[in-house]
């Protein structure tokens, strides 16, 4: 049996949506309407080589966002339907993502050229499918530009995936930008506007800096929230080289670095709103809120003291914040990756 066929047969509550008229009905125009052209061929391919239904593609695309919506109280209950899907990825997430580098103090350029993207991906994977089968996947370029615009297309970009998933939850564009996806709930989820999954891919195919990401990341409506976590690989200025944008379905907000040494920088997001006032922790699933404040302070204080005893133009090594990372751990961990998005050409993962 293929990656594609036997990570699509584990996933039991797609099964359990087809039985209900209306709600395969709500994906079928959902995907006709806010799924690009070139993302539904790529499921139809992906369909074809793991022999497995395009509906059935579509809605493991969807996981995510699927998964937000059903675990909205109150919206949507479409015959029980909600409660039926238990499994689903997002309904037991507990990502970590974060970013952290040093300024030289003068706020123009960084210590030693190194700017650390730290992640793990935490899904539910009892078998262990989604973590044998996760790959290094490179995507070539889709900016077009017209010739008499002098534009060159945009440089490929890498995405940390699995076979049939045409997302990007961990993604990095060398010499642009590394972006990540984490799950945040609140009780508004459901909306009309794009699937966060795809929007982090359109913000690696489209935009061609750091800040370009950041508007199309705030301004494009989404159908449910989330918390986006981007990385400038271009230039460090000070606390500017990174941010988490926390986002509801229509709203946002940007949350910027926090010291965590004299000329130290980090920015953090786990499951929780911080800038938003809009959700409160103890609304969400016990075993996320119970832990992602908790994780979010692990990586805080575990950099401040990583840092005790170091020179004023030292770092924290990979090392130490790979461990960090470690120590957040969800208990579901399908990957996790730490790399300098200055140098780094690819996403390694372990």
């Amino acid at each position: 049996m293929n990656a594609i066929k036997r990570i699509l047969k584990r996933q039991t509550w797609i099964g359990e949506l087809k039985q209900i008229k209306l709600a395969v009905k709500a994906v079928e125009l959902y995907a006709a309407k806010y799924i690009p052209a070139h993302i539904k061929q790529e499921m139809r391919i992906a369909a074809a080589q793991g022999q497995v239904p395009y509906f059935d593609v579509v809605c493991s695309n969807l996981a995510y966002e699927i998964a937000m919506i059903a675990t909205t109280p109150g919206k949507l209950d479409i015959g029980g339907l909600w409660k039926s899907l238990v499994g689903l990825p997002a309904t037991r997430v507990g990502c970590t993502s974060f970013g952290y580098w040093g300024s030289n103090g003068q706020g123009d350029c960084d210590i030693n050229e190194a700017v650390m993207f730290a992640r793990n991906l935490d899904w539910p994977d009892p078998d262990g499918l989604l973590k044998k089968y996760t790959q290094s996947k490179q995507y070539k370029a889709r900016a077009e530009y017209p010739f008499w615009s002098g534009k060159k297309p945009l440089a490929p970009f890498h995405s940390l995936t699995f076979p049939g998933y045409s997302g990007v939850l961990t993604g990095f564009a060398p010499g642009r930008f590394a972006v990540s996806l984490n799950a945040v709930f609140n009780d508004a989820a459901i909306s009309f506007g794009a699937a966060p999954s795809m929007l982090t891919r359109q913000a690696l195919e489209t935009c061609s800096t750091y800040v370009e990401a950041i508007k199309l990341l705030c301004r494009t409506p989404l159908v449910c929230s989330a918390l986006f976590t981007v990385i400038d690989a271009d230039a460090c200025s000070c606390k500017n080289a990174g941010c988490v944008i926390e986002r509801s379905a229509k709203g946002y907000a940007i949350r910027h670095a926090v010291p965590v040494g004299k000329n130290d920088w980090v920015v953090c997001a786990t499951n929780d709103y911080i800038a938003i006032k809009a959700a409160d922790v103890s609304d969400l699933p016990s075993e996320i809120g119970e832990t992602s404040c908790n994780r979010y302070n692990t990586v805080i204080n575990g950099l401040r003291n990583a840092r005790l005893g170091l020179d004023d133009s030292e770092l924290v090594n990979e090392a130490n914040v790979n461990r960090i990372l470690k120590s957040c751990e969800f208990g579901c961990t399908v990957h996790s990756t730490v790399f300098d998005t200055q140098d780094a050409t690819d996403l390694l993962w372990c």
